[in-house]
């Protein structure tokens, strides 16, 4: 009966070892940290430190609604013209530059003649992006400092209304004015259309078909009956691309609402319309604008 006795003894002593070993390092390792914490560093990298923490705590959330990325500048450089627009900025990463500043007027022109058919005021229609912003905001992959609210609310509406507008007149040419710079000047028209797919050339499309199911709420006419963002889109979309992609023209209404924006609905029709290796393009513009993967 005494053997079990010494082994539990045995048993113990080693218990007792080990527990105060691992003390003996949980010590050492407060003794370090104590010492990290204590030790002389000039008042400057002080300084230094409190401004970089100020800037590590005010850093956002990554939201998993990004979808709008700015091409990698090595890309950029090669072919600078392939990933700028050309004529029209649509969203915030080119808003304000000189040479699109021109197109501004017509934006406006555009929304005055939407703002026309329908009896919901224009402050609502602020009011309904504002209540959105932090959504849009996070659909960027950068933060948009260059835009306060007021600015980039007001960017949102003449920018999605432009859309909303150029497709409502190429569905329905008697909305389009003696006055229009493009569907009466088709060297514009033609132009014009490869900005709408360009990646860093994008508003969400759930804030398009939010913005025309806001209109259609109450109209002067009947001008919106049985019409639709999705059917407006999809039929400007089939007469420029399906000429020039090979995707089937039923897949644009398949994938529409699962679509982050243009080129992402494209893309989505391309990836099931047959493999990438095997796409065969006809227009060399639309080639270059898809070498932007889906992320």
């Amino acid at each position: 009966m005494r053997r079990p006795r010494r082994r539990r003894t045995a048993i113990h002593t080693h218990t007792l070892m080990l527990f105060n070993y691992f003390f003996i390092l949980r010590l050492a390792s407060w003794l370090a940290m104590d010492m990290w914490e204590h030790e002389h560093v000039p008042i400057e990298m002080e300084k230094l430190a409190d401004s970089l923490s100020g800037k590590l705590e005010t850093l956002r959330p990554l939201s998993k609604e990004c979808s709008i990325y700015r091409v990698p500048e090595p890309k950029r450089c090669l072919h600078p013209s392939h990933y700028t627009p050309q004529m029209v900025s649509i969203g915030p990463f080119h808003h304000g530059k000189e040479e699109l500043k021109a197109m501004e007027e017509l934006k406006r022109r555009y929304l005055k003649c939407f703002l026309q058919r329908t009896k919901v005021r224009m402050a609502r229609f602020l009011a309904f992006i504002k209540d959105r912003e932090v959504e849009l905001r996070n659909c960027y992959a950068e933060i948009i400092h260059n835009l306060q609210s007021d600015e980039f609310v007001t960017m949102v509406l003449v920018d999605a209304v432009f859309l909303i507008e150029f497709f409502l007149r190429n569905y329905k040419d008697n909305l389009i004015t003696d006055d229009d710079r493009f569907f009466r000047k088709p060297e514009l028209y033609y132009v014009i259309r490869y900005d709408f797919y360009l990646l860093e050339n994008q508003l969400p499309l759930f804030i398009l078909g939010d913005l025309f199911n806001l209109a259609n709420t109450a109209t002067y006419d009947d001008l919106y009956k049985n019409v639709s963002f999705v059917s407006i889109t999809c039929f400007f979309l089939r007469a420029d691309i399906l000429a020039v992609l090979p995707i089937d023209k039923n897949l644009l209404e398949i994938h529409f609402s699962e679509a982050k924006h243009f080129l992402d609905l494209l893309i989505l029709c391309l990836q099931q319309s047959q493999s990438r290796p095997q796409i065969v393009l006809k227009d060399l513009n639309i080639e270059r604008i898809l070498k932007i993967e889906r992320r």
